[in-house]
């Protein structure tokens, strides 16, 4: 490296009161296949044990570097982490999130390879111990790419500064910081980074991993605290400054940015307080757009709320938000379809049509009119707007998959049947999801050259539905999660593992690698239940996808154990068509036998017969 640059990447991690979490985001980044690299950790004066465990690593790791200021913000945290950064390139990351192993090195070599002042790369967010989908739009990232940001607008969803990498001298020479003192200080430095850069790649590979937080305890601040919304709202002129030498660009990115100022209209319209200001000031910028209504872009309902605001029905407004957000009804003429609303049509309101015109596909308009399992297979039945032209619909399976897995390895994705008036159909063998998972439900579909995936819920059904859709017992069954979403539960998996006893222990080689599950055995009470050991990479803290539990200690004498799968509290009993090479066994041990059976039903049993 050149005496300027005294590493390849210099990574800016944002430090406040994230101590039960920051471990775990060292190790991601000390971790990294990319070598030449600095670790600049900026803690904002936090409260709690944070700054300890960066004085820790940073022991252990002379690459960490540690900046310990009073608490400013994380604008400025940043700011100053950026300013410091010797490298080539520079990244931000939030100290409660994962990076993938070999992100940096896959970016950085990308850059490089290109010459990109900016490599962007696929995040997901991180709910609890597993990854789910982040957002809707997840095409731009379906393919390697050099973006045009006049052409390619759908980049300017992707404000995110933690899954980017930035060349630092670029960076310095176009002053892309964040703005002092602004809570949402990421869409002004990335919007601002996109326009001054002369070359933008995104690549397909997963690098970032975003924890999804409850307001309680996450630093994300209030939506409807009035310092959050008017910070929220004044990002508008940030952005239409930045855009003023192509106003046309500025104002195709400000309705497609829409929503980010009207998603927290109802909590604030709920609050006396806020209301008023926050209704003012949102007026005043969608009186500022142009042709704001007509918006291709953000979905029919922010169109609405822009149309209501705009000319002061705000009763109309509330009454919307309150009774019928979640209307599925529409009306279909002239080769176009309506958001059939009591408010459509109605002379004495005196609404346009094109307000309330579906434009893009929204969760309300998809509906399910029958799902379940029958004879070892899925089914599901469903419609959207007829006068929506679908390229593609498929029906999407994301397992459930822990952090560092490759989530595209634990996702099943198939076409679906296609008839008149945009109604499909699958009927799926469940076998095709060849793991034992939960697994949570989507429609994907492409149409209008982009790809969009929408988890599928109780609101997308046309009829009332019985909660409890139990299926086929102990081989699927599909279910709604507490947030009502709809999700299924395979344990239908024929030939997934593979056995091997001995006289010392009984070993099971799944033959995925992805493995959310666990395998026991028990015969009453939980607390009985014991269950096979995942095997260690040697000289590693990591394990192989190996289960194994040794008979010692194991086992009662002439006690009949079940054997199952464990996939979060549930059980499911195992049969032989689980294994590959399923043959009953008899080992001697100890004086007895050691047997594994099936009954009648194909159940699995394991027994010491001890005379």
């Amino acid at each position: 490296m050149s005496s300027e640059n005294e590493y390849k990447l210099s990574v800016v991690l944002l430090v406040y009161n994230t101590e039960d979490l920051l471990e775990e985001c060292l190790d991601s980044l000390v971790n990294q296949t990319l070598d030449d690299m600095e670790i600049i950790c900026v803690n904002d004066e936090s409260k709690d044990n944070s700054l300890n465990i960066l004085k820790r690593y940073a022991k252990k790791y002379d690459n960490i570097k540690i900046i310990d200021q009073k608490n400013t913000g994380g604008a400025t945290a940043g700011n100053n982490g950026l300013k410091m950064a010797k490298g080539e390139y520079i990244t931000i990351l939030d100290s409660d999130d994962v990076v993938v192993e070999d992100a940096y090195e896959k970016l950085y070599n990308k850059a490089k390879e290109t010459d990109s002042d900016i490599v962007s790369g696929k995040p997901f967010k991180y709910v609890g111990k597993y990854q789910t989908q982040l957002g809707t739009r997840q095409d731009m990232w379906d393919k390697e790419r050099t973006v045009d940001i006049h052409k390619d607008l759908e980049i300017f969803y992707d404000v995110f500064y933690w899954n980017k990498i930035y060349r630092r001298e670029f960076v310095e020479k176009n002053d892309i910081y964040m703005i002092p003192g602004k809570l949402y200080a990421d869409a002004p430095m990335i919007f601002k980074a996109f326009l001054k850069a002369e070359k933008i790649t995104y690549i397909e590979d997963f690098v970032y991993y975003w924890r999804h937080r409850s307001v309680n305890e996450s630093i994300t601040k209030s939506l409807t605290n009035l310092k959050n919304t008017e910070d929220r709202l004044d990002n508008y002129y940030v952005l239409k400054e930045y855009f003023k030498d192509d106003p046309k660009l500025g104002n195709q990115v400000i309705k497609l940015y829409l929503e980010r100022f009207i998603y927290p209209i109802r909590g604030i319209l709920d609050n006396p307080i806020f209301k008023e200001a926050y209704l003012k000031d949102l007026r005043k910028i969608l009186l500022d757009i142009d042709d704001v209504v007509d918006n291709e872009f953000t979905n029919m309902k922010y169109v609405l709320y822009s149309y209501l605001v705009i000319n002061d029905k705000i009763s109309i407004l509330e009454d919307v938000l309150k009774n019928y957000e979640d209307v599925k009804d529409f009306f279909v003429y002239n080769g176009k379809s309506y958001w059939n609303l009591k408010y459509f049509r109605n002379p004495v309101i005196g609404i346009p049509d094109e307000v309330f015109e579906i434009r893009n596909l929204h969760r309300n308009f998809i509906n399910i009119h029958d799902i379940g399992i029958r004879n070892d297979n899925f089914y599901i039945d469903l419609s959207i707007p007829p006068t929506l032209k679908m390229e593609a619909a498929r029906m999407r399976f994301n397992g459930l998959t822990q952090k560092y897995g490759s989530k595209d390895d634990n996702s099943y994705i198939f076409d679906l049947n296609v008839s008149e008036g945009n109604r499909f159909d699958i009927e799926l063998p469940l076998e095709k999801l060849v793991n034992i998972n939960f697994y949570d439900i989507y429609l994907e579909v492409v149409y209008g050259g982009k790809r969009e995936i929408f988890r599928l819920g109780l609101n997308n059904f046309v009829d009332e539905i019985d909660k409890d859709m139990l299926a086929e017992e102990n081989k699927a069954r599909i279910f709604l999660t507490s947030n009502d979403n709809l999700s299924i539960v395979n344990t239908k998996v024929d030939s997934l593992l593979n056995m091997d006893l001995d006289e010392n222990r009984f070993k099971i080689i799944p033959n995925i690698e992805e493995i959310n599950y666990k395998v026991g055995f028990g015969y009453g009470k939980e607390s009985y239940d014991v269950y096979f050991k995942r095997l260690p990479i040697e000289n590693t803290d990591k394990f192989t996808n190996e289960l194994e539990m040794k008979w010692k200690y194991s086992l009662e004498k002439n006690r009949t154990y079940r054997m199952f799968v464990k996939i979060n509290h549930e059980k499911y009993l195992l049969s032989s068509k689980s294994f590959v090479n399923y043959e009953d066994q008899e080992i001697d041990y100890e004086g007895g036998k050691i047997r594994l059976f099936k009954d009648e039903n194909d159940h699995l049993y394991l027994r010491w017969e001890y005379e």
